[in-house]
């Protein structure tokens, strides 16, 4: 991983050719307005410039993760959710 401080075009190579493979999962941490960070998720490179362009500030911090290194060996939490008598489907099409 790139720790350095600054976004720069080769850490957009890396994004670019990450969505040609996987969505990406962005943090972004905006310097000015102290909100928590927004998290969102891309699957294309496009629609992640075009985020970037009308929403990220100088100062921001973004931090990009690639989908595909989410796996099932480190899920948090996972189950079914039952209906309103509490009954769960044992077959599915999942």
């Amino acid at each position: 991983m790139d720790n350095s401080r600054e976004f720069t075009h080769e850490k957009l190579e890396v994004v670019y050719h990450a969505t040609e493979r996987t969505a990406i999962v962005v943090e972004h941490r905006q310097y000015k307005g102290g909100s928590s960070p927004e998290r969102r998720i891309f699957y294309a490179y496009s629609d992640f410039c075009a985020y970037v362009a009308e929403n990220v500030c100088a100062g921001d911090k973004l931090r990009v993760w690639s989908f595909e290194l989410l796996t099932l060996a480190n899920v948090l939490v996972a189950g079914t959710v039952p209906d309103d008598r509490g009954f769960v489907p044992i077959t599915g099409s999942y």
